[in-house]
This record gives C-alpha cells, structure tokens and sequence, in this order.
C-alpha cells in the first residue's frame, strides 16, 4: 500500500481533454466512471487520484489507439503541456529544462520521479512511478513521459530521432512496434517499471532557438506546497477528501480506489495512525465550511451545500457542533470582530 494518497494535479488532463475537443469526442464517458468530471475545471491545480489518471489514459488508448500518448503530445502547445509547459519556460536549453522539471515535480505528483545524469558521452534520463500500475497502463503512462521528453528535446530545432536509445516497458498486446513511426528503432522493451532514455549531449545541451520569459512562474502559478501534504497518510487522505470533496462526500470506499487498495487496508492504515476515516471527513468537512463562512458575501444556503450537505438544518446542527454557534451567528461574530 502506498505511505501516502498517489495524486497529481488535474491540469495533467488538459492536454487529453483538449485533444478530444478538437475531434468533437465528448470526455465526459472516460471522466464520469473516475469521478473526474469537474476535475480539469475551477481549479487546474486541484489534486486527483493518480491512479484515476491512469484509467482514464487506458480507457482512452482502448478506443483511439495504443499511440495516443505519443498522438496527445505531438499536437499539444508547449503551454499546454502542463508541467513541461509552465515549468521549462525560460530555461536555455533541454538539460536545464529538465533538472528544473525533476525539482518541482513533487508539487505536481506525489509519486513519480525523474533522475538526470549528465556525462562526457550521454545525457541518462530516468523517469518512474512508484505506484504500482497495471501492465497496460503502466506503457500509457511511461510512453506518454516519454512523448514528453522527445517534444521537449523537438523543442530546439533537432529533427528526429532525437533518442539515442529508450527503454520502456511494452504494452502487453502491442508490444512496442506502434511506436515505431514516432521513435524508429531507438526503442527497446524492458521488463523494468518506468523508462531510460539516453540522448546524445549535442541535443540535450542544444539552446533552444529563443529563451521565453517565464511568464507562468513568475506571474501565474499560485504558490504550491507538495501535493502529498506532511507527508503523513492520514494527511494525504485529507488533502484527496477535500480535493473529492467538490463532487460529493467521498465514501470510504472511494478512497481506498484513489489509493488502489482495499477498504480493510485503507482503515487498516488510518488506525495505525490513530485515525477514523469519518472523523477524518468530518474535520475536513468542518474547516472547510468556516473557511467559506469567514468569505464576503457567503450564506449558509451555499456553503451547506458546498460541504455536502442536503439540508441547511443539518449543517446547522453541524455548526453548533463545531462552534456551539448557528452558521448566522458564526458569521455574525466574524462581521463584529468577536
């Protein structure tokens, strides 16, 4: 079982949802059953299940394709491409591009790693899950890493192949050969999880045609913690409770699928922590609901409704609970300064 919630954040999906757009696919059949429907909207930064990301890119590849990774990445503009976008902008050249994208990645996955190790011969890039995915998915969502760092490197003008070599591992009925007409005989399978790649120094180290300026960093991302929380699971259970949250009260059950374990596992692992997953909603649930109380123009009609519940008497009751005062007079106090 994972030691904390794997999670990333929704912008992963814009890409995707943006390629479906174009093609006049409706996203809400591959959304809906995951439970991402209003992920990607309001808040791209909000976190999701990692592993509902994953079956999501497979339900995908089932009906357009074992490619469609490589096919999303090809059409996607720089900015659309989430962290390769917003992060690379304004670095010179790929290598640098990439050790700044492994440093923040923590704030965007919670559990996906990248190595870069530079030599006089070769520039070795390692990429990897630690999250266990199913055979299928797991070539998904490598070759769609791998899509990245073969754009990124496109990026200064270096005409394919740029690979010197990738290993990865393949897909269980394909194989590798449907990414042959992208990457030619650079690849290779691996029985390994995650993906070596080696790129010639030439490229790697090649200046990008123009430095951007970093529009996104230095003006557009809001300041992110990573996305795991202390590092504790039962705080990153809350953190996926409240990201749930949006779309309803999440049972127990549906966490134990965000965290691709089983509900006894789930529980199991919250009590060794000395927590209840009811009490963990519950108290997420409660700071949630006086942190939107304590907004301008709030009313309890929307903020009862915002954390889950169906009547306002029953958030009511909630509050003189949490409060030992009505939602009215809690907001009162806030207005008076008391």
């Amino acid at each position: 079982m994972p030691h904390s919630v794997p999670m990333v954040r929704a912008l992963s999906l814009m890409p995707a949802l943006r390629w479906l757009k174009v093609r006049n696919i409706d996203s809400e059949p591959f959304l809906q059953p995951l439970g991402l429907s209003s992920a990607p909207y309001g808040d791209p930064f909000r976190p999701v299940p990692l592993l509902h990301v994953g079956s999501f890119l497979r339900a995908l590849a089932r009906r357009e394709g074992p490619d469609v990774a490589m096919r999303i990445v090809a059409e996607a503009s720089p900015t659309e491409l989430a962290l390769l976008g917003s992060v690379a902008l304004g670095t010179r050249t790929p290598v640098e591009a990439i050790a700044r994208i492994s440093a923040v990645l923590p704030v965007f996955c919670s559990h996906e790693q990248l190595s870069i190790t530079v030599t006089p011969t070769g520039v070795d890039l390692w990429h990897s899950y630690t999250v266990k995915f199913d055979p299928e998915t797991e070539h998904l969502m490598v070759q769609y890493a791998l899509a990245m760092t073969d754009r990124l490197l496109g990026m200064t003008g270096t005409a394919a192949p740029r690979l010197v070599k990738a290993e990865l591992p393949p897909h269980p009925e394909h194989g590798l050969t449907h990414l042959d007409k992208w990457l030619g005989t650079t690849l290779h399978p691996s029985e390994r999880r995650g993906i070596h790649i080696l790129v010639d120094p030439a490229v790697a180290e090649r200046p990008f045609p123009r430095t951007a300026r970093d529009r996104f960093l230095s003006g557009g991302l809001p300041p992110l913690a990573p996305i795991r929380g202390d590092g504790s699971f039962g705080d990153s259970v809350k953190v996926m409770v409240s990201s749930m949250l949006t779309d309803g009260i999440p049972t127990v059950r549906d966490m134990a699928m965000a965290c691709g374990t089983s509900v006894r596992s789930l529980q199991r692992r919250l009590a060794g922590e000395g927590l209840v997953y009811s009490a963990l909603v519950e108290e997420v649930r409660q700071a949630r609901a006086l942190r939107l109380l304590s907004m301008p123009n709030a009313t309890a009609k929307s903020v009862s409704a915002d954390v889950g519940y169906e009547y306002q008497s029953s958030f009511t009751r909630a509050m003189l609970r949490w409060t030992g005062a009505s939602p009215k007079k809690f907001m009162g106090r806030g207005a008076t300064g008391r």
